[in-house]
């Protein structure tokens, strides 16, 4: 089953868009690699929910993005066209982390789809 297990906010000045989710919500961040990319800690690992990140806003991928979690992201990325959905990206790795591609769902909506390193 493909678990939702990361969110992404865009901006246009995410460094900035941080301190209104810090003020407001009370999450941590911290930098991730030399992009525009903020992880978002947004609770203890103890209580249900997901972490996510703040990162640069761009044409390709202009609104909020959830990723789900699959075991096979070349079988991913075959289904997802054959069941009315797009492949947006080419396969990328994460280090530590593991692959990932952009897609869109039949209605247009962006998601994310990772094969974590196991």
């Amino acid at each position: 089953m493909g678990r939702l297990v990361h969110f992404e906010i865009p901006s246009d000045h995410p460094e900035k868009l941080t301190s209104f989710y810090k003020e407001i919500f009370g999450w941590k961040f911290q930098k991730y690699g030399e992009m525009e990319y903020w992880l978002a800690e947004t609770g203890s690992k103890d209580k249900p929910g997901i972490d996510g990140a703040i990162t640069q806003r761009n044409k390709n991928v202009p609104y909020s993005v959830n990723t789900i979690e699959v075991e096979d992201i070349q079988q991913a990325m075959k289904s997802i066209p054959q069941q009315g959905g797009q492949v947006l990206s080419e396969v990328m790795e994460i280090p530590s982390v593991g692959h990932f591609i952009y897609c869109k769902d039949p209605e247009g909506n962006i998601i994310g789809v990772l094969e974590p390193l196991m």
